[in-house]
């Protein structure tokens, strides 16, 4: 497991994913190969519908999945399409069925907005709160790592000052 002991992984994606090509003589194992998927994809119709046991994880080195909501500092939850994406199976059982892939959960998000963000990130408590939340929350449900997806620090309502509070709480520690 890649969670240490007060560690875990914290990836950002704030607006876009660089995505590499793979040449035939490069191997695999050298490049990471971020799958991304929202859990939302659950609800599209016909062939577009995509449930986790349709995920081929054998294509990625990490598998990022999103979105958990941010309710405030002490709260990050799963959205209700998580219960239709996961098709009554868990993250575990998905990881033993993929060992080598690191599978991650994106928490934030466009429809999260900044409001939450702003609150959690405003004082040096709030942030260290935040950090404990955000461990817990990856170790209940079994995820190697998390993504905060703040989209966008200092717009839709928030501050000049969001960009500075944003680097602090990725310094936070526990």
């Amino acid at each position: 497991m890649l969670i240490g002991h007060r560690k875990f992984l914290i990836f950002l994606f704030l607006s876009n994913c660089i995505f590499h090509n793979i040449t035939a003589s490069e191997s695999v194992a050298t490049k990471k190969i971020v799958c991304y998927i929202g859990t939302d994809c659950s609800k599209r119709l016909g062939r577009g519908s995509f449930h986790i046991n349709d995920l081929n994880a054998d294509l990625c080195t990490h598998v990022i999945l999103g979105f958990a909501r941010l309710k405030d500092e002490r709260t990050i939850d799963l959205l209700a399409s998580w219960i239709e994406f996961m098709k009554g199976t868990n993250i575990t059982s998905v990881k033993k069925k993929f060992p080598g892939v690191i599978f991650m959960v994106a928490v934030g998000g466009w429809y999260n907005g900044v409001q939450p963000f702003i609150k959690f990130t405003d004082h040096k408590e709030n942030q260290k709160i935040f950090a404990q939340t955000a461990l817990d929350f990856v170790k209940k449900h079994d995820f190697d790592g998390l993504e905060l997806c703040w989209l966008y620090p200092t717009k839709r309502g928030g501050y000049i000052s969001d960009r500075k509070t944003f680097v602090e709480l990725l310094k936070a520690r526990n």
